[in-house]
């Protein structure tokens, strides 16, 4: 016996209806398969497929969570043992009331499923949060597929906190973030480092490429990374492209965003001379998913209209005391960014680097100067006068015991920034692949531009990323590494009006005088911050205060006393410190 199968081949999609296709034309096709008894066996399915975020349940309580075991075959299931396993946590977290079952295929009286509860902290055996738990239960049966697993992972707080997004403004544009680290959220139009917000920019219509430039957005995404490896895995988290929170690769929120948009209000104290003329924003808490890492960001946007162009943001990066007081070790930290930069190309760019500024940008792709019908269609801005790129200016390491840092030598050099295509790291898989991108970083330095690929000249332009790396740390309980960078967009990068190079000094100089972000204090009283406390310290702030020398490099260093200016009170409070055993210098608060 056989089955015989007619069906169109259907090239001409559509109805006999005018010009949408003529189905009748499509040619039929045939074939043939004998027909055989069907193979017995039995197959297990599960409902729901895993246990994933946004599973969750509070400290010290119970959640029980019901799995229909099934099955979807032609023959008798024995499910010989489900074992629950533990891929993290310490605690006996996760259960089963089932260690074996029989499951009919349903050709009897008797039903082709099962019920099985799973224990989720069970008996409340985890008392403190936020965590996150991976695990999974295993099943041992008949079916060919076996073992079976059934992926569980779970979030242990108080309280589960959603991704919620809310923006910043400086006096031309507007950028959005979210709670979870994310800068730009997927080129949200007008909240993206453009300037179409208040009309200072323009679309391209109908440009050479027929498309236009699309004004409306400068950075697509950004956000922290934290990339390590755990026992065989590489584990990358961060908050760009597909990465969400209910993700493996996604951080998880645990706080809402404060955000001052009005100018009203300033951080931290709206008296301070120091601080004034700014917006200000505060994303809380996340974590990455397994909980070991916490983060959190702060932004300050500039209220001038003679600084616009820039946001600063300052995160704050450490161990999650929740989970214990191990040291987290091999840590990769950095940046992941996508600039989408106005292009004569959809969102084809180029890139450079100065690595004096420690910057790096991309720009338009410019294939040619627009013209056509009417004025229209010429270029309002060259696609290469446009750019977007990311300066960082500091990091260093803050300890508990000392409120501005330990000692200068623990400042953290950028180690290097590279540019690279989105078909090679993202196209795949929606986000860097974790095991590339750590290869790519382990030793990185320097600086590395897109270039053009050989034989290939249109290659000079390409869908790019761009990637900062910190370097590779030790995160013990008590350590707090803090990074701040500079985010710039400039549609005068060309006619030198407004380069991006002229906009990071500016945006230099504007941390530079503000307390809490400009305050590089790691060693109060060292004002020529050569890292240490000596006689050639006073000398500096004299020559500062009579002679006309610029300011100390660090102006929370030179201010000893930290009471918010540098005077002659600091040359005393060295002087005690040196000689007559008095108190030591402070950082500002």
């Amino acid at each position: 016996m056989f089955l015989d199968v007619f069906y169109v081949n259907d090239k001409y999609p559509g109805g006999c209806v005018q010009d949408q296709g003529i189905w009748t034309t499509n040619p039929m096709r045939w074939f043939r398969v004998p027909c055989v008894p069907a193979v017995k066996n039995p197959v297990l399915s599960f409902l729901p497929a895993s246990i994933q975020d946004p599973a969750w349940t509070k400290p010290t309580i119970e959640k029980d969570s019901i799995v229909r075991l099934e099955n979807i075959g032609n023959k008798l299931l024995t499910i010989s043992s489900i074992t629950s396993h533990k891929i993290t946590g310490v605690e006996d977290w996760l259960g089963t009331d089932l260690t074996s079952a029989s499951i009919s295929d349903g050709s009897d009286a008797n039903p082709n499923f099962a019920n099985m509860t799973v224990k989720l902290n069970k008996g409340g055996s985890v008392t403190t949060g936020p965590k996150g738990y991976d695990g999974f239960v295993e099943f041992l049966s008949d079916a060919p597929s076996s073992p079976d697993t059934l992926m569980v992972h779970l979030i242990i707080a108080d309280t589960v906190q959603f991704p919620d997004s809310a923006y910043i403004r400086t006096a031309s544009k507007r950028i959005t973030m979210n709670n979870a680290g994310n800068l730009g959220r997927g080129g949200h139009e007008g909240m993206a480092l453009d300037y179409t917000w208040n009309g200072g920019d323009c679309d391209t219509f109908n440009n050479v490429t027929g498309a236009n430039d699309n004004a409306a957005i400068y950075l697509y995404d950004a956000s922290p990374f934290v990339l390590r490896v755990s026992g065989t895995d590489t584990i990358f988290n961060n908050y760009i492209w597909q990465a969400n929170w209910i993700q493996y690769d996604g951080f998880r929120p645990t706080q809402g965003t404060a955000v001052d948009s009005s100018g009203a209000i300033h951080y931290p104290r709206a008296t301070d001379p120091q601080i004034t003329g700014l917006n200000y924003a505060k994303v809380g808490k996340f974590l990455t998913k397994d909980s070991l890492i916490g983060l959190d960001c702060e932004y300050f946007a500039p209220t001038s209209p003679d600084s616009s162009d820039f946001v600063v943001q300052k995160v704050r990066i450490y161990k999650n005391l929740a989970t214990g007081t191990d040291t987290v070790k091999g840590v990769m930290l950095g940046e992941a960014m996508d600039w989408d930069i106005p292009s004569d190309s959809s969102v084809d760019n180029g890139s450079d680097y100065d690595a004096s500024r420690r910057l790096m940008w991309c720009y338009g792709a410019e294939y040619g100067a627009d013209t056509g019908q009417g004025a229209a269609w010429n270029d309002c801005i060259l696609a290469n006068d446009r750019a977007g790129g990311y300066a960082y200016w500091r990091g260093y390491k803050v300890s508990k015991s000392q409120p501005g840092g330990s000692s200068s030598t623990d400042t953290i050099p950028l180690k290097g920034m590279f540019t690279g295509s989105n078909p090679n790291w993202q196209a795949d898989n929606g986000n860097f692949p974790p095991g590339a991108l750590y290869k790519k970083l382990d030793g990185y330095t320097g600086y590395e531009p897109w270039a053009a690929q050989t034989g290939d000249p249109d290659s000079i332009y390409v869908d790019l990323n761009m990637v900062a790396f910190y370097g590779q740390f030790n995160l013990a309980p008590n350590d707090t590494l803090v990074f701040v960078k500079i985010f710039a967009t400039t549609k005068d990068q060309v006619a030198k009006a407004n380069t991006l190079s002229s906009i990071v000094d500016k945006a230099r100089a504007w941390i530079q005088g503000r307390r809490g972000l400009g305050n590089c204090c790691n060693f109060p009283g060292d004002a020529n911050n050569n890292g240490q406390l000596q006689p050639t310290d006073v000398t500096y702030i004299i020559n500062f205060l009579y002679k006309g020398q610029s300011r100390p490099p660090c102006r929370g260093e030179g201010d000893a006393d930290g009471n918010g200016a540098i005077n002659a009170l600091d040359i005393t409070r060295i002087i005690n410190k040196l000689y007559k055993g008095g108190a030591a210098p402070i950082c500002p608060k």
